[in-house]
């Protein structure tokens, strides 16, 4: 039987005992960089007449792009059901917090009629 790791908690399970996910891990980087666009690489003195090709000179930065790939790893039935109990726990804290805004809306605007 093949076993494989979890990918929250690091134990090893039988692959029957896990779930398969794909996750985007970052594996890369480029480096960035910068030029100088002066007035001859602007095309203003080219005699173009186009509009953007009339923009004067400065400095441009690029800041450099980061790669991801997807990996497939294997979540163990213990780790899947913490996930969905903080998805619950944060569900119920946005509904919370939803209640009270809409409370605090309704009682301003009864406040504001009575006046």
């Amino acid at each position: 039987m093949r076993y494989v790791e979890c990918h929250k908690c690091g134990l090893n399970y039988p692959i029957t005992q896990v779930r398969a996910r794909t996750v985007e891990v970052e594996s890369g980087r480029s480096s960035g960089a910068m030029a100088y666009k002066g007035w001859g690489s602007s095309g203003s003195w080219t005699g173009s007449t186009k509009k953007y090709n009339k923009t004067g000179g400065g400095l441009a930065y690029y800041g450099g792009r980061t790669y991801y790939r997807n990996v497939k790893v294997y979540v163990c039935g213990p780790c899947l059901a913490a996930e969905a109990r903080a998805r619950a726990r944060a569900r119920a804290a946005s509904a919370k917090r939803w209640r009270i805004f809409w409370s605090i809306i309704f009682v301003g605007g009864v406040v504001l009629w009575l006046m």
